[in-house]
Parts: structure tokens; sequence; C-alpha cells
């Protein structure tokens, strides 16, 4: 089984082995807007492997379900950007309705994104893909279909709020190994969080769950079950430092037992700023190396608002025109997003 060490290795080769040749294209559906395309699957149809597609927020209206057939990286602008300080100078998310990654499309990126309602996945069928920092929230889901390896799936926030539809958050077919599931947040209103085939191994991470979780010959670990039950067929030893509201776990391999989820997390803030560990927090230090349990703790902390790492400007402000002795006084605010 992996470690963690594949995770960071396996994002600096997929984020760094562009070619000098990659070239970046615009997408921008507003009436207003001046890109280079209105849709993310006319960019990517014109686009060559290890291009990058910029995605703007979508105003008003849906972009459509995305198929992807090249190694490309796509880049939203994150989401909650009005609960969260400093995001974006457009608060506005990048809708899609979902993604299909196919054959040829190994090594690609999506970040950025908000997938929202309707039955439209985040559907895997390719190899090496980096899922990192979206939101995808009502009836869809993320789906890795079978013989299936290296995707990472990491710093997003996953809520499956309907009744309707698919039962799971996470779906992992059969015969696929290298899946790495950390800090996201997993909840789901009706079944499964993350459900595994029996013949598929996967290393869960840092994630607050809420809902069941079926996994077999896997790692999971640093985590904080808020509700669900746990199952599989997996060494006892490579189930530790979790956190149960119930007794998910029991008390053995650095495991907690019924634990109030009030005492854990701050409740309180933004959406997604609520699973933030409260003082005195029992998931402090928690972790497998002393580290905090939950989707902040580790090394690649979940970030808020999902914001991809890129720079970005979160405040911009201009005149309506220039002086002939000051020039064009703009005033700017931009940080990083490691």
């Amino acid at each position: 089984m992996k470690t963690q060490n594949f995770v960071t290795i396996f994002a600096l080769i997929i984020l760094f082995a562009a070619t000098a040749f990659a070239k970046v294209w615009t997408v921008d559906n507003k009436s207003d807007a001046v890109a280079d395309f209105t849709e993310i699957q006319a960019a990517h149809d014109a686009a060559m492997a290890g291009d990058t597609i910029y995605v703007y927020s979508s105003g008003s209206n849906y972009y459509k379900t995305v198929t992807v057939t090249k190694k490309l990286y796509l880049i939203g602008t994150g989401y909650f950007l009005t609960e969260n300080p400093n995001t974006q100078a457009d608060p506005r998310a990048a809708f899609c309705k979902g993604f299909i990654f196919n054959s040829g499309s190994d090594g690609s990126l999506l970040t950025g994104f908000k997938i929202w309602d309707g039955y439209d996945d985040v559907k895997i069928n390719a190899d090496n893909i980096i899922i990192k920092r979206n939101m995808v929230v009502g009836s869809a889901g993320f789906v890795i279909t079978p013989d299936h390896s290296n995707i990472i799936i990491t710093g997003n926030y996953i809520s499956n709020t309907t009744t309707s539809g698919s039962n799971r958050v996470i779906d992992i077919a059969a015969n696929c190994n290298n899946i790495q599931i950390n800090n996201n947040y997993l909840n789901s209103n009706t079944q499964y969080a993350i459900r595994s085939e029996s013949s598929s191994a996967i290393e869960v991470w840092n994630n607050v769950i809420g809902g069941d979780v079926e996994i077999h010959n896997s790692l999971f670990y640093n985590n904080i079950m808020m509700s669900g039950d746990f199952s599989g067929t997996n060494s006892a030893s490579d189930i530790n430092h979790n956190i149960g509201d119930a007794n998910q776990f029991g008390t053995d391999n650095g495991n907690q037992a019924n634990i109030s989820m009030n005492a854990v997390f701050l409740l309180s803030g933004s959406t997604d700023g609520h699973w933030q560990l409260k003082s005195g927090s029992p998931a402090i230090g928690a972790g497998l190396s002393g580290e905090d349990t939950g989707m902040f703790g580790g090394t690649t902390p979940y970030i808020l608002s999902g914001l991809p790492a890129i720079p970005t400007i979160y405040f911009f402000v201009a005149p309506s025109s220039a002086s002939g002795t000051q020039g064009l006084q703009v005033q700017i605010k931009a940080k990083s997003n490691n």
C-alpha cells in the first residue's frame, strides 16, 4: 500500500509536467464576457494535451457537462466565495453540471468548480487524475469505474443532499488501486459517504465524514465520522487514530469512540469553516503522527472556499477615467493559494 508520499510526488508530476508549448484558454458564458469560449467543452475540443483551461464564474447559467479525452488542467474559481474573506473579486462560482474523464484524459487536474444538482457525476474512466478543491452537492457524486489507479480526491467539499438518485458520495468499482481520499468533507443524506468494492485498495485520511463507509484491504486514519457505520474487511491496525460519534472504531490503535461532535468542531462561521476544530477539541493532536485529525489537519489541509492553488485577486478598484498627470490609479489586492 502506498503512503502519503505517493500523493505529494504524483501531484508534483501532474502539475509541473506540462510542456513548454502548453497554451492557456479562457471560458466565460456571461453576456458581457471577453473570453476564448462560452462553454468548457468547446475549449476542451480546441485544446491540445497539456493545455490549461481557466473557467470564470458562470453567472446565472450552468456550464454543460464536459467529456474530457485529453490531459488538461481545468481551473475554476472556487465556492462559498461570499462566506469566507479574501476569496475572489467576483464572488460567483464556476457552476458545471458534471465532468467525465475518459480514455486519453490521464494526468488531468480538476480544481475550483462547483458541481450542483442533476445526476451528472464526476465520473473517472482513466488513470492518474487529480480532483482537488471542488464542491459537489445535490444528487451528484464521484464515481471511479473498474480497473483504474492513481486517483487523488483531495480538499473537496462533497455533500449528497437529496434522497433521490445515487446513494453514495464516492463510489469505487472493482480492481482499483492507489486511490487516495484525503482532507475532504464527505456527507451523504442517504447512505454511503464512501463505498469501495472488495478487490480495490484505497487510502483514506484526514476527512470529515457523515454517512456509511465500506472499504476493504485499505488504510483509514485521522478521520472524523460524524455519523454512519464503518464496515469492510481490513486489518485492525490499518484503522487507526479516527474519531467516531459512536463505536465505529472502538478505542484501540489510537481511535476514539462516542465523541460528541459539539466538542469537536467550531460549528460557526462559513459553511465549510464550520468543520474547523474548536479550542480544546479531542481531535487536536490526535492523529497518527501527532497532527490534528479531520479535514484541516495533516500536510495538505483543506483550503476554505476551495480556492485553486494559483494567485487570486480578491479586491479590485479602478476609476472610470484616467488623469493626464497621474494616469489610471488602480487598487488591487491578491494572494497565493498553495
